[in-house]
Order: structure tokens, then sequence, then C-alpha cells
């Protein structure tokens, strides 16, 4: 008993289908994915994965892309790949330890997409998150790391796989030990792989039976993942500017705060967006709110081709940037980073709300309590139960209108921090009740003409 303890310790599968991984060569013009991952991650994959990479080496179309040294000092084969290609991964998880060997092969090799339509939840997202090119440059390694919006990308704690039965003292410890040392695998590397912290706190705080899946901007923006298959904002407007920075700043927000729940969401809406025949800027960020973002176009001027070097020429990868920034003069700094199209939107917005090509973006609807207040000091003038319908517009703007039982109607525009209701200046406010509804408290904005304050408490 003692023997099959420690064996499904120390493969700590998850709960996943039977089927092992398929690896397989490809060639994708999409997605830029050089291997395919089909399946149950098993032992073996990382093996699979590398003959693929000695496979590719040997052919002609890769003759000066891909080498493979395979006499290295330490006897395990460097592989290098001179421009950025990718692995493909479609699977549901399995065996952590092998996930982990297919971690440090693919770190700095290859980068990752889920494609639309495919998953990769559990063990298979922390070889997600090692995807990533060596640019043999000062820079060092970009993090290339894509999701599709109509895949999905799901984190949870590992789980231990023990059989039914009695254990004595030392059996229970040592499976202790094996579960701390899984955990110190994945905290080891969080720098390496760019993990940010809050990621890895949310991971563990997700019980095995349970995921979390990556589904609104601001996650992807502060875990620098990619967001493929979303239409770029119909212009590059004031709101899809300010919303950009407020997004690329999200970066360094784990060098603040660590805490998952807590979320940065907006520069200063009073600081105007300045522009020039070579770019823009806007100043709302760091410590005292005095960084200034900066950027520009990613196709023309001096920084067209830096989506190619950095994340390839795949059709899908190149069309989700329209620009370049970054934030130098902010304390924690952000040197450099691409204004995807998902992030001209603001951060609590679901990825899934968001342009397409080709298609219309659904309302996204939320049932709760609408709440006005009137005079000073605040009095309740009307509380009764709203439905939330929300909108992406094309050029950034999040709207909101909130439909009131008797059919009216409050419009919340939110453009890139700047608010409105009704079409009058607005902003965020505290709720002026003596005990707020429900545990979180509502969301709370003053019309500065009227100075009526309207707040919403979501259900649930």
């Amino acid at each position: 008993m003692h023997r099959l303890l420690m064996i499904a310790l120390v493969f700590l599968t998850l709960p996943t289908a039977s089927r092992s991984a398929q690896l397989s060569l490809t060639q994708d013009a999409d997605s830029g994915c050089l291997i395919a991952l089909e399946g149950q991650i098993a032992e073996g994959d990382s093996d699979t994965l590398l003959a693929l990479l000695r496979q590719a080496a040997s052919l002609p179309r890769y003759a000066n892309t891909i080498y493979v040294n395979e006499d290295p000092a330490g006897g395990v084969p460097n592989v290098a790949i001179y421009e950025p290609m990718n692995l493909c991964l479609d699977s549901p998880g399995g065996a952590l330890t092998e996930a982990m060997a297919l971690t440090r092969l693919v770190h700095g090799t290859l980068g990752t997409v889920i494609r639309a339509g495919a998953r990769c939840e559990s063990a298979c997202a922390l070889v997600f998150m090692a995807g990533s090119h060596s640019t043999e440059t000062d820079f060092g390694v970009s993090v290339n790391r894509f999701l599709h919006v109509d895949g999905r990308l799901g984190f949870h704690a590992p789980s231990l796989t023990v059989p039914e039965g009695r254990y004595d003292a030392a059996t229970v410890a040592r499976a202790y030990e094996i579960s701390v040392a899984v955990s110190e695998l994945i905290f080891r590397n969080l720098v390496t792989y760019r993990f940010a912290p809050s990621l890895a706190a949310r991971m563990h705080a997700t019980p095995a039976t349970d995921m979390h899946y990556v589904t609104r901007v601001e996650e992807a923006a502060r875990w620098d993942i990619g967001i493929l298959g979303i239409a770029p904002p119909t212009r590059i407007s004031d709101a899809a500017i300010r919303n950009g920075c407020n997004n690329l700043y999200l970066k360094v927000q784990d060098q603040m705060t660590s805490d998952p729940d807590a979320w940065s969401r907006g520069g200063l809406p009073f600081e105007a967006v300045r522009r020039t025949d070579t770019g823009f800027s806007y100043t709302a960020f760091g410590m005292e709110a005095a960084g200034t973002c900066t950027g520009g176009s990613a196709t023309s001027g001096p920084d067209a081709g830096l989506v190619e070097g950095f994340w390839g020429n795949a059709r899908l990868i190149r069309q989700s940037v329209w620009g370049v920034g970054s934030v130098r003069d902010a304390q924690p700094p952000v040197f450099f980073g691409f204004f995807q199209n998902y992030m001209a939107w603001p951060g609590e917005m679901p990825l899934s709300a968001l342009p397409r090509d080709g298609r219309v973006p659904d309302y996204q609807s939320a049932t709760g309590r609408c709440y006005v207040f009137t005079g000073e000091p605040a009095v309740k003038s009307d509380d009764e139960p709203c439905l939330r319908q929300r909108l992406a517009a094309a050029d950034g703007r999040m709207i909101d209108t909130f439909e009131w039982p008797s059919g009216a109607q409050t419009r919340l525009e939110q453009a890139g921090g700047a608010l409105a209701i009704n079409g009058a200046t607005a902003i965020p406010w505290y709720w002026p009740g003596a005990a707020q509804p429900g545990d979180a408290p509502p969301r709370c904005y003053r019309n500065e003409v009227s100075q009526n304050v309207f707040c919403f408490a979501r259900d649930g």
C-alpha cells in the first residue's frame, strides 16, 4: 500500500480522459505552429517532442532555422530555433511531472498557442505558460503564448490521486513532502516563465475539482497572455489609447501586489491623450501617477517589423496587434510591450464580448438592483431590481445600459476611464446608504450635473 501511494503521488495526475497525447509536426500559417500536442499528457511526451524537433531540424525547409546540438556539455541536447515558431496545445491536462519536463523543453524554444475550439487545462496550462522565444539578443526571451478567444485556458491546484486505505504517519508525511515539492517546482520557475504570482495564487486557490478560466481582458493583460481572434478597434480613439495603456501597465501590477482579487482599473480620466505625427502619450501611471505611456503604430514608422521579430509572421498573431508602447518613466516601469487588439477595451470586459471579424458582439447581461440617491445628505429615492446590458463599442468604449422595471433606462458609458451617465460627466463614488447590500460593495457613480448618485449591486 505504501508503494501504491508513492506511485500515485509522484505522477500527480489530474482527472482527465484516458487517451495519451498525440504529438506531430504540422504547418499552420494562421497560428505559426510547428508541432501540435493533442490529448492527455503522459510520461514520455517530452521525449517525443524532442524527437520531433530533431526531425524538423533535418528537413530542408528548416535547414537554417532549427538546430539541435546532440553533444552538448551535460549531455542534454540543446535546441535553438532562430525564428518564432509555436507548439499548438489541445489537452485536458495529465501527468504534472511530465508537464514540468515539457515546460523545460518548451521555454525559450517554442511559443504556445491554444487555437479556436481547443482547450488547455490543468497540467497543460503550465506548459502553455512556458511558451517563449529566445531572441538571441540583449532583449533575451520574448513571452510568446497565445489564447484564441474561442479556446479555453484553465488553471487549478494540483490534485493527489490517493488509493483508498489506511496509512501510517511516515507515509502521510512523505505524501505531504511530495505535494510541497511539486508546488516548489512551480514557484521556482515563476520568474523564468514570467508566471505572475497572482496567477499562481489563483491557481492554488482553485480546487482540483474546479477550474479557473481566463475570461477577462484584465486577466490576460496582467498575466501576459496574448489573445487572438479579436478585431482591432475601428479607430485609435482616446478611449482605445487609455484602455491600451491601462492594460499594458497591468503587466507590472504583481510588483505591487500578488493578490489575485486586487485590480487596477484605469488611469486618470482628466489627463488628456496627446498625439503627435509619430504616436501618442498619456500620463497616469506609477506610484505618483506621473509616468507617461507612449506608443505608436506597429505597422509603420520605427517600430514596423517588431511583431514579426518577436512573435513571428503567423497571420492571426500578426493581425492581433495595433500598436507598440512603453511606460518607462513610471515606478515600476514597463520598458516595452505590444498593444494587442483586445487591450483597446476596459479590463473588466469579458473577452467573449469583444468584437470579432465579421461578428457583432453580444450584450453581456447581469441581474441586480439599481439605486438612486439624491440630495445632501443623500436620500435613497429609487431601489428596484434591474437588468444590466453590457456592450463593447467598436471604438474601445464600454457601454452599460440598466433597464428598470418601468422600462426606463440609465446609460453608463466608460471611455478609457472617462465616465458619463445619460450623457453627463460622472465620477466613481462611494455607497452613500446606511448599510450596503450584499458582501461586495455596489458600483456607484455620481452625475456631476445633477449630483445624483447611481449604484448597481450585481446579484451573486
